[in-house]
């Protein structure tokens, strides 16, 4: 902590002297600690880490056709960047930011960007001091107002911010020497008002969902972007293949030879439910699947029989039936149905339409949780 102006840089003094009025002197300026929430700042940095390390290991599965995820999964790309890049911003904020006492007035100057500041001050009235928050280390808050903003750090997922001396080392002593600032104001003096903030007034009980609906919401969201995680990896394994198959493939016409029959208590597609009449199985329900052998000619007039991997509609795949296949003219020997296979794709798309779910779901809760947290921490106001 810093006493008037001692231990500033130059560029920090001339910040300060910029923002007071004339004639008057800082009596306290306070620079805020970086060291705390450094367990949160983890946090995020590791999640963040982590969505970015799966999204480029999908990349690296699909190869040359990297760019279909990285499209369908701009928003994922987005929030994960945001997750890293967030502890940074809030480190950055917390360092260049500046709080001053005068003999009047508490004013926060904390930077927007590198080459804006923003400047709120507060008259040193008898209720300017909201709450003060102690922490471990002697650091603590010392909250003003509350306000309805969106930036960039930390509280990313809370529209509600407090605004004061946030972090400040000795807060009990800033805390006492605010309060006689705010005794040694004359009684009817003219205090200036507040300027460059936008204190938001907020009762008790102002959130929309109760406690345990709220962690519903965040470990919901949870479950569901682990879901699309499974998802991605899925589309990095199956969407090169199917796009490497599709240019490749040839369309011609066969003829189904046989089908043969497979029995399972597993429902698959385009299997049939049997019930068991007899033996051990007896009154139990069954899946039976075609799988049908197709022979068809390629584009050299070479002839080839394979029995297909997928089971097929019996009705569509009987035997002397025409049918449309699609074949690798590298591998005759693989060969699907006539209609495409976008397994891969669909998955993909899934995935980036359960991550917008999911993150909205965990924003939700969160908002609603901290809009909660914030309007129980303000006293009781008389009508």
């Amino acid at each position: 902590m810093s006493e008037q102006t001692t231990g500033l840089s130059a560029q920090e003094y001339a910040r300060v002297q910029a923002a007071l009025p004339e004639g008057e002197q800082p009596v306290l300026v306070v620079k805020p600690s970086t060291a705390v929430h450094k367990g949160l700042a983890a946090l995020l940095s590791l999640g963040g880490a982590v969505m970015l390390g799966m999204l480029v290991r999908g990349c690296l599965g699909l190869q040359e056709y990297c760019w279909v995820l990285v499209l369908c999964g701009l928003p994922i790309w987005v929030a994960a960047g945001c997750l890293c890049v967030a502890p940074l911003c809030h480190k950055w904020r917390m360092a260049q930011s500046l709080y001053v006492l005068t003999n009047r007035r508490a004013m926060v100057l904390e930077p927007v960007t590198p080459r804006r500041e923003r400047v709120v001050s507060f008259p040193l009235r008898p209720n300017v001091i909201l709450q003060v928050r102690k922490r471990a280390g002697g650091y603590g808050d010392i909250i003003f107002a509350w306000e309805l903003r969106w930036c960039l750090g930390l509280r990313v997922c809370s529209p509600v911010h407090p605004v004061g001396f946030m972090a400040v080392p000795q807060v009990e002593r800033v805390a006492q020497m605010l309060a006689d600032g705010v005794a040694a104001v004359p009684a009817g003096a003219e205090l200036p008002p507040v300027e460059g903030g936008q204190p938001l007034p907020m009762k008790r009980g102002r959130a929309r969902f109760a406690p345990p609906l709220q962690e519903l919401f965040v470990w919901a969201g949870m479950a569901v972007c682990g879901f699309s995680c499974l998802l991605q990896l899925t589309a990095a394994h199956y969407l090169p293949r199917e796009m490497a198959f599709g240019r490749l493939a040839e369309t011609t016409y066969a003829t189904v030879l046989s089908l043969r029959t497979e029995e399972s208590f597993w429902n698959s597609p385009a299997s049939e439910p049997v019930r068991v009449r007899t033996g051990k199985h007896a009154g139990r329900k069954v899946f039976i699947s075609y799988y049908p052998t197709v022979q068809f000619a390629d584009a050299a007039g070479q002839r080839h029989t394979i029995e297909l991997s997928s089971p097929q509609n019996p009705r569509h795949f009987r035997p002397g039936a025409k049918v449309t296949v699609r074949y690798d003219r590298l591998n005759p020997q693989r060969v699907s149905p006539g209609r495409t296979k976008r397994g891969g794709t669909l998955a993909c798309v899934l995935s980036c339409i359960f991550y917008l779910v999911g993150g909205s779901l965990i924003a939700a809760g969160l908002m609603q949780k901290n809009a909660r947290d914030e309007a129980d921490s303000l006293p009781r106001r008389r009508a």
